[in-house]
């Protein structure tokens, strides 16, 4: 089997955790990452190239695909040269901070013939993958509920809806594998922070509501899918990863539930191993590009609603 040549754009916190990733998986190998920090070079393996530049990861031509782990208002551009060249391509969430920005590089994307694996993390969690092969067998839900965020972080320059909101809606619109028909969002003052309830209605009249935001007093990721009478719920902050429990006549669990073991593999594993598949299959299917695609418009008519009584 090939190995396969990646590039890096952006070692940060989330780059690093690529670099290591990376490492551990056979057939890999980190061949240039963009990076303005020096201590970068005393990350990679022997032989990776660093650079300051951007450009010279997205332009080179002896790389597979190139993986963005820079600041959001960033991706566009840097999605949009990788595909121009013709660059299998795996961003960080969310795609854009832009609607109209996401909807070009569908375009670009669908014109190049191109490839781009969006890195909505929950997408690969044993515990979501899982509670998505037992959702089979259980009818036709009829609640979403979920919950995810922290006590920060807190910035000026931009909303906590953009760094939570991602991950809920993105287990909602791949699980129910459509979109909403309706959206309502409110943003509640918390402390130094903010927490926004969104408010999703599907076909059939099923609601999803979710609460994400930096105003939490600890960290949550939460998510519960609710039949008639019974729940799954991933709790990627608890002890427990996912329990199906029993719900009485009002919709509240009759006991503590069963616990479902799940294996161990860290999602980001899963993500670079997909991308690494997708790379070998010269894919060109354009299914994660949508949904960061449709989970970038809902969270700017979110944004939409801040300002509106």
């Amino acid at each position: 089997m090939k190995e396969l040549r990646l590039g890096l754009i952006g070692a940060g916190p989330w780059g690093r955790s690529y670099i290591k990733t990376i490492a551990g998986i056979p057939g890999l190998k980190l061949a240039r990452v963009a990076s303005r920090n020096p201590e970068t070079r005393k990350l990679v393996p022997e032989g990776c190239e660093v650079t300051e530049h951007w450009h010279a990861v997205c332009e080179s031509i002896d790389l597979d695909g190139v993986i963005i782990a820079s600041p959001p208002h960033t991706h566009a551009e840097f999605v949009g040269a990788c595909l121009n060249r013709g660059l299998p391509t795996l961003v960080e969430k969310p795609l854009t901070l832009d609607a109209a920005e996401a909807k070009g590089l569908l375009a670009l994307a669908r014109a190049k013939h191109g490839f781009v694996l969006v890195d909505h993390i929950y997408l690969f969690h044993n515990a979501y993958l899982e509670l998505k092969n037992r959702a089979r067998g259980l009818g036709v839900p009829q609640l979403i509920s979920a919950a995810g965020g922290n006590k920060g972080p807190f910035r000026e320059n931009a909303l906590p809806l953009w760094d939570y909101g991602p991950h809920d809606l993105a287990m909602c619109l791949d699980f129910l594998g459509e979109r909403p028909e309706s959206i309502e969002a409110k943003f509640r003052p918390q402390d130094k922070g903010q927490l926004i309830d969104i408010r999703l209605k599907f076909s059939g009249g099923l609601q999803a509501r979710l609460c994400v935001g930096n105003g939490m007093q600890k960290r949550e990721r939460n998510f519960c899918v609710r039949w008639r009478d019974q729940a799954l719920t991933l709790d990627d902050a608890g002890p427990r990863a996912l329990v199906l429990s029993k719900l009485d006549m009002y919709g509240k669990p009759k006991d503590q539930g069963e616990e479902i073991k799940v294996d161990k593999t860290p999602p980001l594993t899963r993500a670079v191993e997909a991308f690494a598949k997708a790379i070998r299959a010269k894919s060109t299917d354009l299914s994660s590009l949508e949904l960061g695609v449709a989970i970038v418009e809902i969270l700017a008519r979110c944004e939409e609603m801040r300002g509106e009584k």
